[in-house]
């Protein structure tokens, strides 16, 4: 690489490594490579990840349910989710009206299909966790917006740098490459594999209360407008602060946590 001038690289975790990802056998070969990039006057730059997108540890920290991707999913009042996904609660269900057109008129909680009025159908909203992949080492990605899973991430991988190799920090080892950390797909169905994808939303643990603090309402009582486009309505103000909800708690809770590592 030095002789085809290049001035640096980066050490990347591919699919297919035999090494154990973060291992002492891990260490010894980071290390090595920083050195000789020393001797060779180049730079060496980590990579934070097992893959991509960065946040896991190689499906560590996802071994832990709290710290997992999770969604708020829509169902049928009668419709199971796949066997293979993690349900952790039901938020609520709803009796909604729609027109031809499939924009929604009306809606109102409920607790039994009993008090479902005449020409309405009924929807549930259940917390959904990411179905497990073995692209994440049979685990799923990671709840961005949960404060703590990000430290258990830092702590896992980047303070496991530091202390092996932590002397060449701002020398010869310039910096970490982070891949493409996200909140979630927002209903297209991005990077999951569950059979509800499309109606999906990113839900973490602070959502409801941060919302409330934005907006001065619940989101619990407006769940429907996460789904549907209101007819009497061209600006969807539900949707535009649940998305502003969720940048910031992923700002907060991740991006900004991993800039003060850096510092």
């Amino acid at each position: 690489m030095k002789d085809m001038g290049f001035g640096g690289f980066f050490m990347h975790s591919r699919t297919g490594l035999e090494t154990e990802y973060l291992g002492q056998e891990w260490f010894e070969i980071v290390t090595a490579a920083a050195q000789e990039a020393k001797k060779l006057g180049m730079s060496a730059w980590l990579y934070d990840e097992d893959r991509w997108p960065s946040g896991t540890a190689g499906g560590e920290i996802t071994k832990t349910l709290e710290f997992q991707l999770k969604f708020i999913s829509m169902y049928d009042a009668d419709a199971e989710p796949e066997r293979e996904v993690h349900i952790a609660g039901e938020l609520g269900r709803f009796a909604i009206r729609l027109n031809e057109s499939g924009e929604m008129l009306d809606y109102y909680p409920i607790r039994e299909e009993s008090e479902c009025k005449e020409g309405y159908v009924v929807k549930k909203f259940l917390i959904e966790h990411m179905k497990s992949s073995h692209f994440y080492n049979g685990y799923t990605y990671v709840d961005t917006m949960n404060r703590k899973a990000t430290e258990a991430y830092l702590n896992a991988t980047h303070e496991k740098y530091r202390k092996k190799c932590g002397d060449m920090f701002g020398k010869t080892i310039l910096g970490v490459f982070t891949d493409e950390p996200h909140r979630g797909a927002i209903l297209n169905g991005f990077g999951i594999m569950n059979e509800n994808k499309m109606q999906m939303l990113p839900y973490s643990y602070e959502l409801y209360g941060r919302y409330r603090k934005i907006t001065g309402e619940k989101l619990s009582e407006k769940l429907p407008e996460l789904f549907y486009k209101r007819a009497d309505s061209e600006i969807n103000t539900t949707m535009y602060y649940y998305i502003e909800t969720t940048q910031q708690l992923f700002l907060e809770n991740f991006a900004k946590p991993y800039h003060e590592w850096c510092l």
